[in-house]
């Protein structure tokens, strides 16, 4: 199991480095999800759309265009609906912008990736309703 961080309070878990796992890159699954985030410490959210998902980060499009090494809060839930009669836990997560693929034009969405330095999943106990465990 990952190690856990305590992070204003909150338990997060630490993802396992590449190194530690003896793979050169994280596995990428393609998984078209709504993303929430917004800068660490900020109230407002923004909203995007993932393109793939990995145990160290996330690449998603958005139309805010945030520079490398913006630190960020990340909230999303992976599959949507019922699975094996539960609903999904959603993950909350903190981590930086490592890298962006700025919009070609005013109407075209910017490409972020994050790497996921912290996170915690919460169980969802019905659709909009949420519940720590």
């Amino acid at each position: 199991m990952a190690p856990s961080t305590s992070i204003d309070g909150e338990d997060f878990r630490e993802p396992m480095k590449e190194a530690e796992k003896g793979v050169a890159r994280a596995q990428r699954f393609m998984i078209h999800t709504p993303i929430r985030f917004r800068h660490l410490g900020c109230e407002a959210w923004h909203s995007g759309m993932t393109e793939n998902i990995s145990d160290s980060g996330v690449l998603f499009s958005t139309s805010e265009a945030l520079p490398p090494r913006t630190r960020l809060e990340m909230q999303f839930v992976p599959v949507e609906g019922k699975v094996m009669g539960e609903f999904p836990a959603e993950v909350q997560c903190k981590g930086e912008v490592v890298r962006i693929v700025p919009a070609s034009t005013a109407a075209s969405a910017s490409v972020l990736a994050a790497k996921i330095d912290h996170y915690r999943l919460v169980r969802r106990k019905g659709a909009g309703e949420d519940a720590v465990h």
